[in-house]
């Protein structure tokens, strides 16, 4: 892989994982149910 592409895979995943992170808290909190 070149590096432009671990770039991306890193703002990708770091995108993923701060979704997560949020609905992981709305979930605890019961705002989804």
């Amino acid at each position: 892989m070149s590096d432009r592409q671990k770039i991306i895979w890193m703002i990708v995943l770091a995108i993923l994982a701060g979704i997560a992170v949020i609905m992981l808290k709305h979930w605890l909190k019961g705002d989804l149910g």
